[in-house]
Formats: C-alpha cells, sequence, structure tokens
C-alpha cells in the first residue's frame, strides 16, 4: 500500500488536499493514513480528493478510516471526494452506503 499526500492550488480556487492511494488500502497502513490528518486543523476548510484508481481492494478497517477523516473534515459539512474506484470498491462503497456520505466522481 502506498500514501501519497500533496496539497494542489487549483487555479482561480482553494488549496486542494489530494490522497493517493495504491495497493490494498487496510489495517495496515492504518497508522500512516490517521497521520495524514491527526494534527490538521485546516481540514474542514478545503476539499479533500482521495484517489482509489490504484486500489485493489478495502477492507472494514479503511472504510473506518475514511469515516473518520470525513469526521476530522467536517463531518455532514465535509468536502470529501473518493475519484477513480474501480467495479469491486464500487460494489464495497455501495454496500456500506458510502454514496450517502460521501461524493464520488
Amino acid at each position: 500500500m502506498g500514501i501519497t499526500v500533496r496539497e494542489v492550488q487549483e487555479p482561480e480556487s482553494e488549496c486542494v488536499l489530494m490522497i493517493d492511494l495504491s495497493g490494498t488500502f487496510d489495517y495496515e497502513v492504518n497508522r500512516e493514513f490517521l497521520t495524514i490528518f491527526k494534527n490538521r486543523d485546516d481540514l474542514k476548510s478545503m476539499p479533500i480528493i482521495i484517489n482509489c484508481s490504484l486500489v485493489q481492494h478495502v477492507d472494514s478497517a479503511a472504510l473506518g478510516m475514511l469515516l473518520m477523516l470525513r469526521e476530522k473534515a467536517g463531518g455532514v459539512d465535509s468536502n470529501v471526494t473518493i475519484v477513480g474506484c474501480n467495479t469491486n470498491l464500487k460494489r464495497i462503497f455501495g454496500a456500506a452506503h458510502f454514496d450517502r456520505l460521501f461524493k464520488f466522481a
């Protein structure tokens, strides 16, 4: 599993936090993923895009990590978008009703 985090300044827009994931998104990366947002207080003010185009599988721990990120980013008012999901990930996210909690593109 690989995680890359970068802030991107969109033209004529605000800064966007890009989180690129690859491989299997599971409990093994719990600590690494949580450090992305653990000490940040600016997440409520910026859009977050999670790129899953290189992810083959997610487990229940990964779903929990995404929920924790959503809460840190403002909960119901958060601006978190998940992009690049393959068919398997769409099925998993759909079964967990993540379409009600996150934006998908």
